[in-house]
């Protein structure tokens, strides 16, 4: 986002009186491969210039993306499971993957009134299984309790989707005339 971007987020963010703006956070942002540090910087200006500006707090989305900008999965990626919003995080990079949920909360401890992994962990937001899902989400729990504790930890919501089949099964059961 440009300078004049923020400029105009911020003025807006306060204008409506909003006093808590979501983000989302990839860790292809942040570490460009295995061996290369955590680069802060970008999420440095919007967790503070841009919170400080709008006077608002920031609810930080952990995502870790899929697919880099060309479509070619993340170096972290199991490439049978990446896809735009999400990936299964090859065993091998989980390490690298809990050392930057680590770091990231202890770097914004204070600044974030709440942090989620995903969002909605039951559609194509989150295309892991629920094991992996919770399994990075606790980590991301555990992190977040030991070094930020007072910031809230939210579970990511499911999709309407099922609960829009759900509903119609419901319906067409009780009213068979329902369609």
């Amino acid at each position: 986002s440009t300078t004049e971007g923020k400029s105009y987020s911020a003025n807006i963010t306060k204008e409506l009186g909003l006093n808590i703006s979501t983000t989302s956070e990839s860790w292809e942002f942040r570490q460009l491969n295995s061996t290369s540090p955590l680069i802060w910087n970008a999420r440095d200006r919007i967790m503070n210039e841009y919170a400080e500006g709008a006077n608002t707090s920031i609810f930080l989305r952990i995502t870790p993306w899929g697919l880099d900008e060309f479509g070619n999965p993340n170096w972290y990626c199991n490439t049978t499971t990446a896809h735009e919003w999400s990936c299964v995080i090859l065993p091998e990079y989980e390490d690298e993957f809990r050392t930057y949920l680590d770091e990231l909360t202890k770097r914004y401890a204070g600044k974030m009134p709440k942090i989620q992994f995903g969002n909605e962990w039951t559609g194509s937001h989150f295309v892991g299984d629920e094991y992996e899902y919770v399994k990075y989400a606790n980590w991301l729990y555990n992190f977040t309790k030991n070094n930020s504790p007072d910031t809230i930890v939210v579970l990511g919501s499911i999709t309407s989707n099922p609960m829009v089949y759900m509903t119609h099964c419901i319906l067409n059961e009780t009213n068979p005339n329902y369609l």
